[in-house]
């Protein structure tokens, strides 16, 4: 299925861009080169998280997994086009499935792992997919029986194939590891599966994201968005040939498929499981693996760098860490280069488009760059250390793919002066072609000149307008943990309450998490409402846990402006929370 328009294809293609290879594609060259060569590594704790041993792949050993897999689907009668849902941690059978379905012409949607029936039906009743690869048993709770009560409601869905240990696999189930370990009748699944995958300009997957609307939007992007978004990743963090990637953020959306999964895939070498983020195994993997680059939060680095086990490990190897997602410590970049030889590289991105990333490419002073975006795509700024890029193709991508502006929030005239702040547009090969089945949202998403509409404030900085500061967040979401919260989302739920009569949700500042989600609640005549009973309230609802509410505020009046739309500023005012930037 291809969303991007044959214009888009041809400008891509013509500038260089974009090419004619999937991210399947380069795998099989991977593999042709090192076939017994390390490719993919289980998280060390994998038995903790869902009941049997670690794997360790080879290239050789990936590809007969993938095949397996991807008869199978044939033999279950998946079509080309037609879209698998998957849910599962950090472990070897996510990839598989992720190629697997590319193999046949398929499209992933993957779930994130705190995903409940409220948020899988809403996935399921916009994409319609027919098979659900998903765990047993994690962290408690048994994904089977949710996904065989959605069943009885959704009968299109007719396939399940589980992870987990023999005597778990419900009947309704087939087991992932019997597919993995039945030989193929064919001797030539190459020729079996000839001419089924998905081209370059093909949806390879569907992520979901929550902005200010009130359900998830489906994402669409193709194996062309993906692979440019790792070479973008490769480029500015400046990572040699065949590195050693530990993907520590879940591999279901940008910051994961974008800067782990692609990235590998571009740049070859051996990819190492991890997530959900456990200190103990992470810490073992670095040395052991030899990890070279990896991704943490900057909640993370901080804890990190307090911890006496950090201090004390052989982290020799480990020469950059991505980061993203909340306003990045000054001091931690400096402390990181100076203190352990290690780069950090601070990105900026969405489901969306990678639109930003800063690096040493650009600024040298490690303050500058916890601070700092550098102002690509502009024709009158002259990066000179580009030259150090000695593809001549990923040199273009970086120095005149992405273009970037910035734009005020109301006129959407762009903002010429230093230090107003202004939401960043930008748009380039990196950026989605639009929302899954919603046009509305994809009109409004993008400007007459196809720049996306970020909602993210910046403002441009330097003598020379080389810098973009990050200001804040023009739309209204709540980032807990990484996860990004729809506030819409929770007060439709918070407010069906029967003794709520208006609600606001607004992101509350929390040391360890970025943000929490608080409550603003104008109770009904009479009535009042604790934050237990709000939560009691919504457990029925099987929605995720961390979009329930951890602060309550009783209001007697909601604050609103003149076309009566509530301001949240104000709120965050209100309870001393405007300092954190929303």
């Amino acid at each position: 299925m291809q969303l991007v328009t044959d214009e888009q294809i041809a400008y891509n293609s013509e500038k260089g861009y974009w090419g004619k290879e999937t991210s399947l594609d380069l795998l099989f060259k991977n593999a042709a080169e090192f076939p017994d060569a390390e490719a993919l590594i289980d998280p060390y704790n994998r038995s903790a998280l869902v009941g049997d041993q670690p794997k360790r792949y080879t290239y050789k050993q990936l590809l007969t997994a993938i095949d397996r897999l991807a008869i199978r689907m044939i033999e279950l009668e998946i079509q080309k086009d037609d879209v698998i849902a998957v849910q599962l941690p950090n472990i070897v059978e996510l990839i598989v499935t992720y190629f697997a379905a590319a193999r046949i012409g398929a499209i992933v949607t993957p779930l994130g792992m705190l995903y409940r029936t409220h948020e899988v039906e809403h996935s399921l009743k916009q994409c319609n997919y027919s098979l659900y690869v998903t765990t047993t048993t994690f962290n408690k709770f048994c994904y089977t029986d949710m996904i065989k009560d959605i069943m009885s409601k959704h009968p299109q869905m007719k396939t399940v194939i589980a992870v987990g240990p023999e005597e778990e696999i419900p009947s309704f189930a087939l087991s992932f590891e019997k597919i993995l370990n039945t030989p193929l009748e064919t001797d030539h699944p190459a020729d079996f599966l000839q001419g089924k995958q998905s081209g370059p300009n093909e949806v390879f997957t569907i992520c979901w994201t929550s902005g200010t609307e009130a359900d998830p939007k489906g994402v669409p992007r193709s194996h062309n968005h993906w692979i440019t978004i790792g070479i973008m990743n490769i480029m500015f963090c400046i990572l040699p040939p065949k590195c050693t990637v530990l993907a520590s953020f879940p591999l279901i959306n940008m910051a994961g498929i974008g800067a782990a999964l692609m990235t590998w895939i571009v740049n070859g070498g051996k990819l190492v499981l991890h997530h959900p983020f456990d200190p103990a195994t992470y810490l073992r993997q670095i040395p052991g693996e030899k990890v070279y680059y990896t991704m943490a939060p900057p909640a993370l680095l901080v804890m990190l760098d307090q911890m006496p086990d950090w201090a004390n490990l052989d982290k020799s190897s480990l020469k950059v860490v991505a980061t993203g997602g909340s306003p990045l410590p000054h001091w931690i970049v400096k402390k990181y280069r100076e203190a352990y030889n290690i780069d950090i590289v601070n990105e900026f991105a969405s489901n969306e488009g990678l639109g930003i990333i800063t690096s040493t490419l650009f600024f040298d002073d490690p303050e500058d760059r916890a601070v700092y975006f550098p102002r690509i795509g502009a024709e009158e700024i002259e990066w000179k250390n580009f030259d150090q890029i000695s593809n001549a193709t990923w040199r273009r991508i970086a120095r005149d793919a992405i273009r970037i502006k910035i734009v005020h929030p109301e006129t959407r005239k762009p903002i010429t002066e230093n230090g107003i702040p202004g939401e960043l547009c930008y748009r380039g090969p990196s950026i989605f072609a639009g929302y899954w089945n919603r046009p509305d949202l994809t009109a409004r998403a993008f400007d007459s000149e196809g720049f996306y509409s970020s909602g993210d404030l910046f403002s441009l900085e330097g003598e020379k307008q080389d810098k973009f500061l990050f200001k804040g967040r023009f739309k209204d979401l709540i980032i807990r943990g990484g996860q990004n919260i729809s506030p819409e989302e929770i007060e439709n739920l918070v407010g069906s309450h029967p003794k709520v009569a208006e609600v606001a949700a607004i992101g509350c500042p929390d040391k360890r998490l970025g943000e929490k989600i608080c409550v603003c609640v104008v109770p009904k005549p009479g009535q009042t409402v604790s934050l237990d009973e709000i939560n009691t309230f919504l457990k029925p609802k099987d929605i995720a846990v961390y979009k329930h509410p951890e602060r309550l505020e009783i209001i007697e009046k909601m604050p609103r402006n003149a076309l009566n739309k509530i301001e949240k500023k104000t709120l965050r005012r209100m309870f001393g929370f405007e300092s954190s930037g929303n």
